[in-house]
């Protein structure tokens, strides 16, 4: 494994420990709150897409530690499934309430992260295919 993989693999680590504290943060949080308030389906639906992220990262890494790049790269798919699937609900949160400014940041954020995990897949199965 390359230096491009170890960075993938290290990427991959740090991902997959923020959104799963992230995760279960969101779930907690969402679980002590008072239904009347807010909707508890669509928290519960960000903190399960940000597990998907954790998951899907954090399996992936743990398959470039085995030398496994092609299933890895797949794993990557699932990630950036999990981020588009945030991406749509914190649109649908967002639509009555929030700054524009903070939406646009945390949506520019989050597509970065997606085009990131869609390129990692791509390298890794260009990689898997090499060998």
């Amino acid at each position: 494994m390359g230096i491009a993989g170890w960075v993938i693999l290290l990427l991959n680590i740090l991902t997959a420990g923020g959104s799963a504290s992230l995760g279960l943060f969101a779930i907690l949080w969402g679980s002590f709150r008072d239904p009347t308030q807010h909707p508890g389906i669509v928290v519960y639906l960000l903190g399960g897409s940000l597990l998907l992220i954790a998951l899907g990262s954090g399996l992936a890494g743990l398959l470039l530690l085995l030398r496994q790049t092609r299933l890895a790269a797949w794993l990557q798919w699932l990630a950036a499934l999990g981020g588009a699937l945030f991406m749509g609900t914190y649109l649908f949160l967002s639509r009555s309430s929030g700054s524009l400014q903070a939406d646009l940041g945390l949506l520019a954020m989050m597509l970065f992260t997606i085009v990131l995990f869609v390129f990692s897949g791509w390298f890794l199965r260009r990689v898997g295919d090499e060998k």
